[in-house]
C-alpha cells in the first residue's frame, strides 16, 4: 500500500532529524539549524526537533558542557 501524505511526512521528519542530529552532534551547528527547522516542518509533533533547534542557537562554550548522549534517540 502506499503511504499516506502524513506518513510520508513523518518518515521525512524523522530523517531530518537523525541528519540534524549527526550534525549537531559533530558541532555544525548551523547546518543543525536548517535540518532541524526541516524536521519540525515535516513533523511538528517531534518535540525532541524543537529542543535541539533552540540548543543549537546556544553559545558554543554552553553547548559544550552539556552532554547530548542522554537526549539521544
Amino acid at each position: 500500500f502506499p503511504l499516506s501524505f502524513v506518513e510520508r511526512r513523518r518518515i521525512f521528519g524523522h530523517v531530518y532529524y537523525k541528519f540534524a542530529y549527526n550534525l549537531f552532534d559533530a558541532r555544525d551547528f548551523k547546518g543543525a539549524r536548517r535540518h532541524f527547522l526541516r524536521s519540525v516542518l515535516q513533523d511538528p509533533l517531534r518535540a525532541r526537533s524543537y529542543a535541539y533547534l533552540i540548543a543549537s542557537f546556544l553559545p558554543r562554550q554552553v553547548l559544550g558542557s552539556l552532554k547530548t548522549s542522554k537526549f539521544e534517540d
